[in-house]
């Protein structure tokens, strides 16, 4: 019975006059102690509650309770503090020892039986003060709401700053320290938020659990944004920490994670989001055409299949969405060739700029590509595929919780001068020109190589999106109009910009629009710095020389020019210069070589230059 039966039950006398040790069960039913305390079965969907009442004695810092695990019979036993769980939570079946503070006077012991399909131990702590246990679960007979004998609330949240963890569930708008919901559907999810604030010193919340305790299917903790900035596969690892920032983080739990990816028809660049059963092409992009699934290593090759961490250039037959279900990837490592590469993502978005400030990658060369052509993103999307370029040969591990550490040395885009050309739709994209860069800034520039079937790209001559003193465009563009603005911000006085597009000059000054009914079949952007008034070829300097020596000459006007050095029986030795310049004043090097880079002879030498009809010569002396 719930009170004394004879020959089960044992009466414990009154607790001692303090201070002296004593413990001893309490039965709240009858208000009675005991040492032994027999009650009747729990009920199928019931629950039995035990106190324990403890007196310590002086210099006691800790009470120390054991108990056999393997003798605690059917059902769910839990140990708590006597406010339901607010300072402590114990699942008594996974452990067999519970060290409690002096402070406490009563704990409970609870046996459930309700059905459960996981009852999972979430200790959090702010590293400063003492950890708080969270349990979450599902069960067929439990409910959205509070459910007694399964579920704990959890008082108001205290003034802050004071350290608080608790289960908020959003259905009901509630909190609570054990909250057990509906058995997750087959096709569906549960989710569960955990809120957190911070005690004062504390920087990082850490969460903790035990694997094993988790059940069938997919676990993953996110942050509040939907894995913005962390996505954690909780079934691979059994612990997190992030910034006290994050006040809120979510648990979900699903029988299989599942993605709807929309695609454009045509090219597109795809990845693989999810751990998957089957990770061939035609059973993941049934709307794919055969034999168009390219992945890129120096070179593209055919594939038929999709692996983690790699993305492919795959060609659909019709605009569509994807659904893939499968395990949901929270990490992967992505092998990188120096220069160009495709890599695809996590099951959750990745910022951009943490990928950014990974050392192997150039900055501002991840790129991905849409009904327009490429594009820089803001985040890595699962399913996608992206261009990136690499300084060197080497690994990168994209994880939900990368940052940017703002190492990063971007170039400041808004002091240059640009171009840019605008769609109907909104989307553009832009050249720059007129800045001095370095090699590596000048890599900050490169773009992505072109393919057969890119809707529209525009790039200058040698795959970049900046040129330093014009170049040829090249401009790839399936739109009906087109529209070029234009803006001068760093035009020193003596330099012209004009932009020529199938011989009609356009004089770019301040900003502007040019409206372009049709694409021109040939561009190129031309500047011209104090235009010199002849075609004049200068004398070399120094000279005589050893070593290198420098040739100056100059054009009036934009023109193929040839620069070219002669030994004294008018056989060629090398070619300086070849192909078309703009109008302005250049100089250019010889170093004393031929041009299969051997040193030559001391002597007499002859360069001339030439353009069309317009022939100059001039001698140097070269001494070893």
């Amino acid at each position: 019975t719930d009170g004394d039966d004879e020959g089960l039950d044992i009466f414990a006398p009154p607790a001692p006059p303090p201070p002296a040790w004593d413990a001893a069960l309490y039965n709240e039913i009858i208000n009675d102690r005991f040492y032994m305390d027999i009650r009747p079965t729990t009920q199928e969907q019931g629950s039995t509650v035990w106190a324990i009442d403890f007196q310590g004695e002086t210099g006691t810092t800790d009470f120390i309770l054991s108990w056999d695990s393997s003798t605690l019979g059917e059902g769910n036993f839990t140990l708590t503090d006597a406010f339901g769980g607010l300072l402590l939570s114990i699942d008594m079946n996974e452990v067999n020892q519970a060290e409690i503070p002096a402070t406490f006077n009563r704990v409970l012991i609870t046996q459930s039986l309700f059905t459960l399909d996981f009852a999972v131990t979430l200790t959090a702590t702010d590293n400063i003060n003492f950890p708080v246990d969270l349990i979450f679960g599902t069960g067929p007979d439990a409910s959205d709401g509070f459910d007694a004998g399964m579920d704990s609330y959890a008082p108001p949240a205290p003034p802050p700053p004071a350290w608080d963890a608790a289960l908020f569930n959003p259905i009901v708008s509630d909190r609570f320290f054990v909250d057990i919901r509906p058995t997750t559907p087959e096709d569906g999810y549960t989710e569960w938020a955990v809120d957190f604030q911070a005690g004062v010193g504390s920087e990082e919340v850490s969460l903790s659990w035990n694997v094993d305790a988790l059940g069938d299917g997919n676990f993953t903790l996110t942050d509040a944004f939907g894995g913005l900035f962390f996505s954690v596969n909780m079934n691979s690892t059994d612990s997190y920490s992030f910034p006290i920032t994050f006040t809120r983080v979510f648990i979900r739990h699903s029988y299989s994670s599942t993605l709807e990816i929309s695609y454009i028809d045509s090219w597109n660049m795809v990845g693989l989001p999810l751990m998957v059963e089957d990770n061939s092409v035609d059973v993941l992009f049934p709307s794919s055409e055969p034999f168009t699934l390219y992945a890129y290593n120096n070179g593209y090759s055919l594939e038929s299949a999709l692996d983690l961490g790699i993305g492919y250039l795959l060609r659909m037959t019709e605009a569509n969405t994807v659904t893939i279900s499968g395990m949901p990837v929270s990490s992967v490592t992505a092998s990188l060739n120096e220069g160009w590469n495709i890599i695809s993502g996590i099951s959750s978005p990745i910022d951009v700029e943490a990928v950014n400030d990974v050392d192997i990658i150039v900055p501002s060369t991840i790129y991905g590509y849409g009904s327009n052509g490429y594009f820089p993103p803001e985040t890595i999307d699962p399913g996608y595929g992206y261009w990136v370029r690499a300084y060197f040969q080497g690994e990168i591990t994209l994880t939900s919780g990368m940052t940017q550490t703002a190492k990063t040395t971007h170039i400041d885009r808004t002091k240059m001068n640009k171009i840019d050309f605008n769609l109907q739709d909104g989307f553009s994209q832009s050249l720059y020109f007129g800045s001095a860069l370095n090699v590596e800034e000048q890599l900050q520039f490169s773009l992505p190589p072109k393919f057969d079937g890119i809707q529209f790209d525009v790039r200058f001559e040698g795959g970049f999106s900046h040129s330093e003193n014009g170049d040829a465009v090249h401009l790839v563009n399936y739109s009906i109009e087109l529209v070029i603005g234009y803006s001068i911000v760093n035009n020193p006085k003596n330099e012209t910009w004009i932009l020529d597009m199938d011989g009609t000059r356009t004089y770019l000054m301040g900003s502007g629009e040019i409206v372009v009914d049709q694409t021109p079949s040939e561009i190129r952007l031309i500047k011209e710095s104090e235009i010199p008034r002849n075609f004049s070829l200068g004398t070399n300097f120094p000279n005589p020389f050893n070593g290198a020596t420098v040739i100056p000459y100059e054009l009036n006007k934009t023109a193929q020019v040839k620069m070219t050095v002669f030994d004294l029986s008018g056989r060629i030795v090398n070619e300086l210069v070849s192909g078309e310049k703009p109008a302005g004043s250049y100089q250019v090097e010889w170093d004393g070589k031929n041009d299969k880079g051997f040193v030559v002879s001391s002597g007499m030498y002859i360069y001339s230059l030439q353009s069309g009809n317009q022939k100059i010569f001039d001698k140097l002396l070269y001494l070893k």
